[in-house]
């Protein structure tokens, strides 16, 4: 039994500096409709999960995670992809019909932040299930490079892609390349995945954090999220 997320209803400061004094992943975090979820350690481990408290009044639930012995993960073996995510897009699927009652009351800030979440997300499963191929494009990208802090960015690159640990220079550098190799493989239409990202990530500055747009424009940009979760699917076999 692993600790697989912490979630709070805590504000994000005071969550992430609780999570930080206890030793556990803080930077990075989910916002589903009710909490702040941490996540420290990949689904993709555990047979199944359950929700526990976390302490005596502290306010943090826990999602524990029961680990599978017989499941062995082959990134080339799209059966075992399926099954490691699909609680994953379960998430995400239940995220996607919160944004259509967001619009609805006009909630422009946290539909835009809705929106790219869904994004993000299936971003960072996709780059699950080609790590190998994005690390190869990255080591590439370093023997091409001459300045040495070309070469250090590429490496920090892989040491954040392996070790989980996103932020947005990372998501940018996957989502772009991702676009390159499904262009390569003629999955999608073409540059389709990086103009979703694009949108997206406007979604999270100008909309989020700089809450800037109407609703209209959210409204506009809104389909990139289910097209998202469906490239995502058709890529895993999922139906």
């Amino acid at each position: 039994m692993w600790f697989q997320s912490l979630i709070g209803r805590l504000k994000t400061k005071e969550a992430q500096k609780w999570l930080k004094d206890h030793g556990y992943k803080y930077k990075s975090y989910e916002i589903t409709e009710n909490y702040y979820r941490f996540k420290q350690k990949s689904p993709r481990h555990y047979k199944r999960f359950r929700i526990i408290e976390f302490g005596k009044d502290t306010g943090i639930k826990a999602v524990i995670g029961f680990k599978n012995p017989d499941l062995t993960f082959n990134p080339d073996e799209k059966y075992n992809l399926i099954m490691l995510e699909k609680f994953s897009l379960e998430d995400l699927e239940r995220d996607l019909k919160k944004i259509d009652k967001l619009i609805e009351e006009k909630d422009t800030r946290e539909a835009a932040e809705k929106i790219y979440m869904i994004v993000e997300s299936c971003i960072k499963i996709l780059s699950e299930l080609k790590e190998e191929k994005l690390i190869e494009k990255f080591q590439k990208e370093i023997e091409m490079e001459k300045d040495p802090e070309g070469k250090k960015f590429y490496e920090n690159l892989i040491k954040r892609l392996k070790e989980k640990k996103w932020n947005t220079i990372l998501l940018d550098e996957a989502a772009n390349e991702l676009n390159e190799i499904f262009n390569e493989e003629k999955i999608i239409e073409f540059n389709k995945l990086l103009n979703i990202w694009k949108e997206a990530l406007y979604l999270h500055t100008a909309g989020f954090h700089e809450n800037m747009l109407t609703i209209k424009n959210v409204i506009k940009r809104a389909p990139i999220a289910k097209e998202m979760l469906e490239i995502t699917k058709k890529y895993l076999e999922i139906t």
